[in-house]
């Protein structure tokens, strides 16, 4: 069994794309111009847990001040995924997998970094990357997804392209391809309807602006929702959804958040971490117990390997499943078949879970994690577990705005577009151009531009 993975939470809001040249088109930027003021990412109105985020208007040529990088002054780049003007760049989304790390840069261009020992980095890639680098021939890119030896993107055109390990179909080929580093493959074409794209353990999912959930490659747990055990090459349809507003995915599991304020999840429960009330495997989406009342609305879920979280419209954190290690975060080490509050303080705006611990962003301010700690993965300068929540040293400046969290590290994308990781890495998943693990948050080197 491949190791573990689990899901990265992110938070987006509509991007506002500058209208500086109206309806006058294009300009090239001149050197009196400085461009935007503002180096921030793309703005928080909403939650989400999958790599699309909430609905975001397409850029558009009409409104924004430039159309390439080639119409900036070097250094400054096109920022087609913030506000549509001249500007440095910054990273905008960032989705971590167990050894490797992947980022969007505010120009639609990809960056990755880490371990590629499957071709997860890449297309004709070699060799592990302790430092981003950016992903050849990946241009206008809106988000991305990475999985077991697996990365996908989701393009402004609707076009989705996935690379890396496919013996099992995770890259939505429609034949198997029984080697690393496989062919660059498209799921879903440009002009497809899809809006968030999700990775987990040798499958992929995708969830479209009807509502609906499609899902390919590996089946043995009912992972891919259509209430069969048979692995597919090409998307099927997730049972039992039909008004989605956002996805997310742990190893043999996946989950959905629904329109109407509540969860549900599919696939392997063998540790409660469907909240089904029971061990038992969902073959079809159903609903999470423990999540009652108008106040418990869910705004965002985080499934992993192990338990799942759920953030609801009141700013509280609940979770359920394998508690072995506190990662909960109630205190206790007790499994649960259904929803339990965690201690994070009601004021979360944000939560994603990883193996055996759980982090949170608070308020905006700070963030914080509680359960397994051996590596580093909480964030407070220890390498020990905490049954309680304890606050990640980030420097006193940054604001979070989404998470991301993976088998052994998190990595945290600040207003600014700036990205911090912390926790395991074993094959430079952290960035930093090492491979020691760290206890605290290393910044990832800004995006250099080709």
């Amino acid at each position: 069994m491949p190791p573990t993975i689990h899901v990265a939470l992110f938070l987006f809001g509509p991007i506002l794309l500058s209208a500086a040249c109206g309806a006058s088109g294009l300009r090239k930027q001149t050197a009196g111009d400085a461009g935007p003021t503002s180096t921030g990412g793309v703005s928080l109105t909403g939650g989400s847990t999958g790599s699309g985020g909430t609905t975001r208007a397409l850029p558009d040529a009409a409104t924004n001040a430039c159309a390439t990088n080639s119409d900036c002054l070097s250094p400054m780049v096109c920022n087609i995924n913030t506000d549509g003007d001249c500007g440095p760049a910054v990273y905008t989304q960032v989705d971590v997998a167990d050894t490797h790390t992947c980022a969007v840069v505010s120009d639609g261009t990809l960056r990755c970094w880490g371990g590629n020992g499957l071709g997860q980095l890449g297309p004709a890639t070699t060799g592990n990357h302790l430092v981003p680098f950016q992903i050849p021939d990946q241009q206008g890119v809106r988000s991305v997804a990475t999985g077991w030896g697996n990365t996908c993107v989701l393009l402004w055109s609707g076009q989705v392209n996935c690379w890396g390990y496919n013996v099992n179909g995770s890259l939505g080929c429609f034949a198997p391809v029984a080697s690393n580093n496989g062919p660059l493959c498209t799921p879903f074409t440009a002009g497809s309807t899809v809006e968030e794209i999700i990775a987990g353990a040798e499958r992929g999912c995708a969830r479209l602006a009807n509502g609906t959930v499609q899902c390919w490659g590996r089946n043995d747990h009912y992972d891919l929702g259509d209430g069969t055990k048979t692995t597919s090459f090409s998307p099927v349809v997730a049972l039992g959804i039909a008004d989605a507003t956002a996805i997310a995915t742990g190893l043999w599991q996946a989950c959905a958040v629904i329109a109407d304020g509540t969860a549900k999840c599919w696939g392997a429960n063998e540790r409660g971490q469907l909240g089904n009330g029971t061990l038992a495997a969902n073959p079809v989406a159903t609903l999470v117990y423990g999540i009652d009342g108008i106040a418990s609305r869910v705004v965002s879920v985080s499934p992993t390997e192990d338990h799942s979280c759920v953030l609801l419209a009141d700013a509280s954190v609940r979770c359920f499943g394998e508690n072995l290690y506190g990662g909960l975060g109630d205190g206790k080490t007790v499994t649960t078949t259904v929803a339990v509050t965690s201690q994070f303080p009601k004021t979360a705006i944000a939560v994603a879970s990883g193996a055996k611990s759980t982090c949170a962003i608070i308020g905006g301010a700070s963030v914080q994690c509680v359960g397994y700690g051996a590596l580093g993965q909480l964030g407070n300068g220890t390498f020990a577990q905490s049954l309680t929540p304890v606050t990640v040293v980030l420097p006193e400046a940054v604001s979070v705005k989404s998470l991301a969290a993976r088998y052994n590290h998190v990595c945290a994308l600040s207003d600014e577009g700036r990205l911090w990781c912390w926790g395991a890495n074993s094959a430079g998943q952290l960035g930093n151009g090492t491979t020691s693990n760290s206890g605290v948050p290393v910044e990832v080197p800004a995006p250099t531009v080709n």
